[in-house]
């Protein structure tokens, strides 16, 4: 035991002094080769297929296909609200766990026989596994035009196409699903308000065939004006009887049989004004008067005239929310479909290694000048 513990110390004073002279080789070159070849060598390969994708509505289709939205920056209305909206969906836990159960994603990234730091743990949170899928499935969205990248990865090149095309799909879907729900709450609410406006002038208009019935009346507004003409006639005639009977007095006795006829036609047409009178303005017996008659035939009439226009009114407005709710119609159009790598795209092996170098030397360096201004403080204390 203490012969090992005297070995291991000569092997720690031997690599102590090989550092010592010479320090760039050992702290950072040699690090610097080590972590090359664990990358070339031991460090799993990824796959990384590429999509491009923008969401359009029906009107915006009408006028620009997807090439026209990349040359000119033209996709849609809500250019990055639908975009991130892409995005939250592609990232979100529920598209994850439609992956687990088409194509085994969480089977696929912990896989045995994958290299130990590139392979997810069988047994790991659910979290840290939406985490490391949103590290390799990578979103990138342009400002100005709504064009998005979709980018994902995996240990094969097939597997990575085939993950990439059921995103799209379920995305797709997704984006339907929506853009379906807005239009369909959107066109129910106004058939709601169609159909009661509809009900509400079946109301009136059966309202009003009840009155005419009960009246026994066609159009009240014709029997009123008949009603005013027979009463006009009448006080004509009396007018005119008068008259005559004036006449008729200055050359005849008041017991004349010509002067008595006359007063009883008088006194008979008066009679008949009267009644006439009472019909159109009280009534007789339990009957209401015509004047009555003609004031709710109007209330009810105008009720049916503004119950029609509030149902063509509704009838046009659902008309223009559907055309309206088609043109605001979602969905994703493809622009470039998912590639099929033949080179891993992962890891960046010299950017790495160059990056290792450079953190390295740049440590060196740091320690190196630190390490010759401590030893002349050293040496002038």
């Amino acid at each position: 035991m203490n012969e090992a513990i005297l070995n291991l110390g000569r092997y720690f004073e031997m690599a102590r002094e090989a550092v010592t002279e010479k320090p760039f080789l050992y702290l950072v070159l040699v690090p610097t080769t080590l972590f090359f070849i664990y990358l070339s060598v031991f460090r799993e390969y990824r796959y990384e297929s590429v999509a491009v994708i923008t969401v359009k509505s029906a009107e915006t289709s009408a006028v620009a296909d997807a090439s026209s939205a990349i040359l000119t920056g033209f996709a849609g209305g809500s250019v990055n609200g639908d975009a991130k909206l892409v995005e939250q969906y592609i990232h979100s836990m529920d598209l994850l766990n439609k992956l687990d159960e088409k194509i085994g994603l969480r089977e696929h990234y912990s896989q045995d026989g994958v290299e130990f730091f590139s392979r997810l743990s069988k047994n790991e949170y659910r979290e840290n596994y939406l985490e490391l899928y949103r590290s390799r499935v990578i979103i990138e969205i342009e400002p100005s035009s709504s064009i998005i990248t979709v980018k994902a990865q995996a240990f094969d090149a097939e597997y990575a196409n085939q993950l990439l095309n059921i995103i799209l799909v379920e995305t797709e879907n997704y984006i339907n699903d929506i853009s379906r729900n807005m239009a369909k709450r959107r066109l129910d609410f106004i058939r709601g308000e169609t159909e009661f406006s509809e009900e509400a002038l079946q109301a009136a208009q059966s309202e009003l065939v009840e009155f005419q019935a009960k009246h026994g009346l066609l159009d009240p507004s014709a029997e009123g004006a008949t009603a005013n003409t027979i009463t006009g006639t009448i006080e004509s005639l009396i007018s005119q009887k008068e008259a005559q009977l004036q006449g008729m007095r200055e050359f005849m006795s008041e017991q004349a049989p010509q002067m008595v006829l006359l007063r009883n036609e008088i006194a008979g047409l008066k009679q008949q004004l009267v009644k006439q009178r009472s019909l159109i303005s009280s009534g007789s017996g339990e009957e209401i008067s015509l004047a009555e008659i003609l004031v709710q035939y109007s209330a009810l009439k105008t009720k049916v005239e503004l119950s029609s226009q509030a149902y063509s009114s509704a009838l046009i407005s659902q008309e223009l929310a559907r055309v309206d709710a088609y043109k605001q119609l979602k969905f994703l159009s493809t622009v470039q479909s998912p590639t099929l790598p033949e080179n891993n795209q992962y890891p960046l092996i010299i950017y790495n290694v160059v990056l290792m170098l450079f953190v390295l030397a740049a440590l060196y360096l740091v320690g190196s000048i630190s390490g010759s201004l401590f030893r002349e403080l050293s040496s002038d204390a």
